[in-house]
């Protein structure tokens, strides 16, 4: 996790699982995934929902707005 570039997803993940570094590597790269498919997505209203339902769970966003479009 010292080596990670996204400080922002090392903070999601080690607040999820402050104590276990397999489970921070784990959720650090789902997070990634999940960031890296919303930036690709275009803006619209199930976007947006996802976005202000977890603001800091990008996990939860695709799924929001995968269920949204769907």
């Amino acid at each position: 996790m010292s080596k990670v570039y996204d400080i922002e997803l090392q903070r999601i993940a080690a607040k999820k699982y402050p104590d276990n570094y397999s489970m921070q590597i784990t959720v650090y790269n789902e997070q990634a995934a999940a960031k890296e498919f919303m930036l690709s997505v275009p803006n619209n209203a199930a976007k947006e929902k996802a976005e202000k339902a977890y603001p800091e769970d990008y996990t939860m966003q695709k799924y929001i707005y995968q269920k949204g479009v769907n």
